[in-house]
């Protein structure tokens, strides 16, 4: 285990017995989140390499954030109103990287689960992102650049192709 955490602010703005307005079981979701575990981190640091390169997902990708990050490690209303886990700033800095059909949204007051925000954040949050389902969830992937093929298709590893099915029919 590294010897640092998250902090109680972030646990703090949500559960109703401090801030926040959700009662929830503590043992699921401790005010302080779970020990930061070297290997955890090592995963966090590989994806975010791997996002700089660039990731190039087929498919339109939605990135929603609040419009502020709140860096403190003792309480402060504006917790309230911010994401207090993650910086905001890298993640509209990085979306780009995610692929070539990227949409960000972003929410003033929101928290860092969006759909923990408080009411009227919330609803702007389900609104969003009901719009942007029905926009591009039908779409399908998008075209792939500069002439490369999509990924193929998985499948289990013992199990026919959609080809062979289809032959053997």
């Amino acid at each position: 285990m590294i010897p640092f955490g998250l902090g109680t602010v972030y646990g703090e703005s949500l559960h109703a017995d401090h801030r926040g307005e959700w009662r929830y079981d503590l043992a699921w979701k401790p005010l302080a989140g779970f020990p930061v575990r070297a290997g955890w981190l090592n995963a966090i640091r590989t994806g975010q390499r791997r996002l700089r390169a660039g990731l190039e997902i087929p498919v339109p990708v939605l990135v929603a954030c609040s419009t502020r990050t709140f860096r403190g490690t003792k309480w402060h209303e504006s917790a309230t109103l911010a994401d207090a886990v993650l910086d905001v700033n890298h993640m509209v800095r990085w979306a780009p990287r995610l692929g070539r059909h990227v949409t960000l949204a972003r929410f003033d007051g929101g928290l860092h689960d969006l759909t923990l925000s408080g009411p009227a954040v919330r609803e702007r949050v389900f609104t969003e992102v009901g719009r942007w389902a029905e926009a591009f969830l039908g779409a399908g992937p998008t075209a792939p650049a500069d002439g490369a093929r999509p990924p193929a298709t998985r499948r289990p590893a013992d199990g026919p192709s959609p080809t062979d099915a289809a032959v053997q029919s």
